[in-house]
């Protein structure tokens, strides 16, 4: 129980923004959603190197956290592909920067190949829904606290079905899922003495529905999202992936706000930018604010140099 005095007197982790603005804290927890071809695994990646690293994640500030990245759906020979692809992408961008540094050799190696990122690739089933799953993630999660420095750790699930015993339609089913990760977050004994925990989820959109001309019907706000309500409810911040359809490369990708519960002001209208499958990073080509008045960010070429 706390008083007022008390609210007044309590300060806040140092590292309590992850991604700044209220996308991500300590202890919440963020969904990213759309479907196939939407580059969500590629933000995810994108997102577990910024963080690791304190760099922008599509335009916003981070605070450096240790991640855990668990990739369900690919092969360890996929995920190694795709990782050294990103890691050689960030070495190229990073050289391509103007200006030097002191020690820029090993600058460099920290950038590339940050040590606070664990990557993990299902060979069995680990089910989030399932005391095995937690039980899993836990072991994980004290590893990590036992042996990289005290810094949050951010938890990455790529995708959501691939984690999932049951039924992602029933919401029972679910909240055994959401209850398992809500028991991780406040697990007192292993954040005792540790800054917690925050989660980023990948999840698909549930199947298209068409008009009688064949025209793609978009519901509002998160409700394109696959399976049970229950996990719209249950997330701080939704963030929906399209593709846009004017690009026949399949590159560029538009990202909506869905859901923004923690966010202090509102959050862009729209984010464009487009994915350079070489380097595997994005270009931030726009961003729309929320409301007339404020910055409008539109970028124009892509140089290697502008890559996030």
């Amino acid at each position: 129980m706390l008083t007022l005095a008390d609210l007044r007197e309590y300060k806040p982790p140092p590292a309590y923004s992850l991604i700044r603005g209220g996308v991500l804290n300590i202890g919440s927890r963020m969904v990213i959603f759309g479907d196939e071809g939407t580059f969500k695994s590629a933000a995810a990646t994108h997102a577990g190197f910024c963080l690791s690293r304190g760099s922008s994640w599509l335009g916003f500030k981070t605070t450096q956290a240790n991640i855990l990245y668990i990739q369900g759906e690919m092969s360890v020979s996929e995920t190694k592909e795709r990782i050294e692809q990103y890691i050689e992408g960030s070495g190229a961008i990073y050289s391509a920067r103007p200006g030097s540094v002191p020690n820029e050799a090993e600058r460099l190696k920290k950038y590339k190949e940050p040590d606070n990122l664990v990557v993990e690739t299902l060979t069995d089933d680990v089910n989030l829904d399932t005391i095995s799953g937690y039980n899993f993630i836990r072991n994980e999660l004290e590893l990590m606290i036992t042996h990289l420095p005290a810094r949050p750790i951010v938890l990455i699930c790529d995708p959501l079905f691939k984690m999932f015993r049951y039924d992602l339609i029933k919401e029972e089913d679910l909240k055994s899922m959401t209850s398992n990760i809500d028991k991780l977050r406040k697990d007192t004994s292993l954040f005792a003495h540790h800054p917690g925990m925050a989660v980023i989820i990948v999840h698909h959109a549930r199947k298209a529905q068409v008009d009688a001309e064949g025209n793609r019907i978009e519901g509002p706000g998160s409700t394109d999202m696959f399976g049970s309500a229950h996990l719209k409810w249950w997330a701080d911040t939704i963030m929906k992936f399209e593709l846009d359809s004017r690009d026949e490369t399949e590159s560029t990708v538009e990202v909506k706000f869905t859901k923004h519960r923690l966010m202090r002001y509102p959050p862009p209208k729209l984010i464009k930018m487009f994915w350079d499958r070489e380097t595997y990073h994005p270009y931030i080509q726009t961003i729309i604010p929320a409301s007339k008045g404020e910055d409008y960010r539109e970028f124009r070429g892509v140089d290697l140099n502008l890559l996030e």
